[in-house]
């Protein structure tokens, strides 16, 4: 070939080899985004949702990212969520129903896309506090007699959410423990329930029901009032005529308890005839007295009994007319 016809054709060819490298560019970059983390519920207890929400925008263009965000506390991942259209920003939300007592700091991270960067939010706290209780004691029992059994109840509640109070009650009079019981549900409520046996000693008695609270809930008290008074006694006379002998009777009393109360009523009671001089005599283990008496035949008498009394019986008196 000829020289100048060969350098025509290498030229030729470099011309081709230089057009087709100018078309292939660099790929285009992937545009930076600003994630911003926030929260409607900065504040709630324990068992409460907690809310978050994370708003990814670009920094600069109209076009939105897409993909999703992924929110942590710490280094460990609490949940991901979709970015979605709400309104003109693109939003990821996640509600968080399980956080212990304290305080939780979050930061949201956008994962990028083909088109968008990745961005990481400030942090935010959410600080859960325990949920605050009422316990309120009663006693079915408020005016028991001695000897009676005192039954008692608390009734512990959360002031919010749904998320019930577990743990239990201790019933105290003073500094003295009365006992402690655990809560189990009655009906809705939850409920500690505690029987003194034998009850308690006359008097008046201000208990205190004591909830010791847990991990998720706050302690609270509530006091009830039992009087324990003199019981009620009974006094049955009876006048039992003798079989063998005319005109002689034995006059006798048995003093008894009135229920609720147990027990035997002690002491003394005093007998009156008619007008003749009162006679006084000690009851015995079983709380009976009993003494004879001959009248003329045929006569009508009156006989009264009076009870003074003891430390848990209170007075009582009969009175029966008979025929000798």
């Amino acid at each position: 070939m000829h020289a100048s016809r060969r350098w025509l054709a290498l030229l030729g060819a470099g011309v081709v080899a230089a057009s087709t490298f100018a078309v292939v560019g660099p790929a285009a970059a992937a545009s930076p985004t600003n994630t911003k983390l926030t929260t409607s519920t900065p504040a709630i207890g324990v068992g409460g949702t907690a809310k978050l929400k994370a708003v990814v925008k670009p920094v600069s263009g109209t076009s939105k990212p897409t993909g999703t965000v992924t929110f942590r506390e710490g280094t460990v991942t609490v949940g991901t969520a979709d970015l979605a259209l709400v309104g003109t920003v693109q939003t990821a939300k996640l509600d968080l129903t399980a956080l212990t007592a304290g305080n939780h700091t979050f930061v949201a991270t956008y994962n990028g896309s083909t088109d968008f960067t990745s961005s990481t939010s400030l942090s935010i706290t959410i600080a859960v506090g325990k949920t605050a209780t009422t316990t309120t004691a009663s006693s079915s029992t408020p005016a028991p007699g001695p000897g009676q059994d005192v039954k008692l109840k608390a009734v512990v509640k959360q002031t919010s959410g749904t998320a019930k109070p577990t743990g239990s009650v201790t019933f105290k009079e003073g500094t003295t423990t009365l006992g402690t019981a655990a809560l189990v549900l009655v009906g809705t409520t939850e409920t500690a329930k505690l029987t003194i046996p034998g009850g308690l000693p006359l008097g008046k008695h201000t208990i205190t029901a004591s909830y010791a609270g847990s991990s998720a809930f706050e302690a609270s008290t509530s006091t009830v009032d039992v009087t324990v008074a003199k019981a009620a006694s009974l006094s049955t006379l009876t006048v039992t005529p003798s079989t063998t002998t005319p005109g002689k009777s034995t006059i006798a009393v048995a003093l008894t308890a009135v229920a609720p109360a147990t027990g035997v009523p002690s002491g003394t009671v005093t007998f009156v005839v008619d007008t003749q001089a009162p006679q006084v005599f000690a009851l015995n283990a079983v709380g009976k007295a009993q003494f004879t008496a001959t009248f003329p035949t045929g006569s009508t008498h009156t006989v009264s009994v009076s009870y003074a009394g003891d430390s848990v019986f209170n007075a009582s008196t009969a009175s029966k007319t008979f025929t000798s």
